[in-house]
């Protein structure tokens, strides 16, 4: 992923726009109504520009509503393409 404006893309154009990017000083919060995607955005972000530069590099995810367990469940359908109600479901 490559820098956008000052810091580093989030891979989502809108948002790069506003931020001018990422930097290693930001704190973000992510705020909202209950269900809307905040923690699957929050993840998604965090899994991009820690893998931005084609090797791992260090980030950090916080969510108090939500277990690692469910945080690795939802990273890894994420990562895999699958949707995560169907996994749980058993559809899949």
């Amino acid at each position: 992923m490559r820098k956008h404006g000052r810091g580093l893309a989030t891979g989502f154009k809108a948002l790069d726009k506003k931020l001018r990017g990422l930097r290693a000083s930001d704190f973000m919060v992510v705020s909202g109504e209950s269900a809307i995607g905040k923690t699957a955005l929050a993840l998604d972000i965090t899994t991009r520009v820690t893998l931005s530069k084609g090797r791992p590099s260090t980030g950090a995810f916080v969510s108090p509503g939500a277990s690692k367990k469910r945080i690795m469940n939802r990273l890894i359908a994420s990562t895999a393409g699958v949707n995560l109600t169907k996994i749980q479901k058993g559809y899949f």
